[in-house]
């Protein structure tokens, strides 16, 4: 495991096995290097964020079966050794209520997911470079 901020891994919450997978690709064609870890479901994210390991970057899908994108959102925010990671949400949804209330529950960012696969592409990419090469991320 790398300890550099720039190779701790960037936990990728999604359900969509489709989603993940395009989410993987666009990742592993970049230039920036970065570790993805994965959960598909909120349990298993929560189980990842309760552990020793502090991700660099939370890319969150906010319908997970169980535990919901609201409330793993809400429990970064909320904990103390979780609060300065940047959670940016990447959702399908483009409904008013659901963005109002994430970045009032503390989300860095909101994206909606584009459903053109090259979009969806530069998008991630995107993301990655700003995160990982412009913004100053906490150590």
């Amino acid at each position: 495991m790398f300890l550099s901020v720039k190779y701790k891994p960037l936990l990728v919450v999604e359900d969509s096995e489709d989603d993940y997978e395009f989410i993987e690709r666009a990742f592993a064609k970049s230039k920036i290097p970065c570790e993805l870890h994965h959960c598909d479901e909120g349990r298993t994210a929560v189980e990842f964020l309760d552990g020793n390991i502090i991700p660099s970057m939370v890319l969150l899908d906010l319908n997970l079966p169980g535990v919901s994108g609201y409330q793993i959102l809400e429990k970064i925010k909320s904990t103390e050794k979780l609060r300065s990671v940047p959670v940016v949400v990447f959702s399908s949804s483009s409904n008013e209520t659901d963005i109002e209330e994430c970045y009032k529950l503390g989300a860095n960012c909101y994206i909606q997911k584009p459903v053109d696969f090259k979009k969806f592409n530069a998008t991630l990419e995107t993301v990655k470079r700003f995160w990982y090469e412009i913004a100053k991320l906490p150590i």
